[in-house]
């Protein structure tokens, strides 16, 4: 598995070597290929939800206690990983702010780290988006 800071230089490398900062008209590349039945943030969302039995609206809204955020900071995770999405994009599902998600992504991950129980339900959810 990318360490979470490898995976953003790759992706900053991605961009710089194809001028996508010089054409601000074109989409981002692609930096893990297509993938035909990509899911959306929104479906992550969901399966978040039936997994954890917490409710959609709780998972994007302002509660801030530990178990909610670990949930939260496993669709930043996913959503950026997973989904090729940026920080701003996952924002706006989650309603936070772009560094929010990139710090909560990097505290996702030292967590996986940690627990291997938040590992495999990570993989779980991995395994239901593609």
């Amino acid at each position: 598995m990318l360490d979470f800071v490898e995976l953003q230089a790759e992706w900053r490398d991605t961009l710089k070597r194809t001028n996508y900062f010089e054409r601000p008209d074109s989409a981002p590349p692609k930096l893990f290929g297509e993938r035909p039945n990509c899911s959306t943030l929104a479906s992550l969302v969901v399966d978040i939800s039936n997994l954890s039995g917490i409710d959609v609206r709780r998972l994007t809204g302002p509660q801030r206690k530990q178990p909610l955020t670990h949930w939260r900071q496993l669709g930043y995770y996913a959503g950026m990983r997973d989904l090729c999405k940026t920080s701003g994009q996952v924002g706006k599902v989650f309603s936070r702010d772009h560094s929010t998600i990139l710090d909560g992504a990097r505290r996702f991950h030292e967590l996986m780290d940690r627990d291997p129980e938040w590992l495999d339900r990570y993989e779980k959810i991995a395994r239901d988006l593609v």
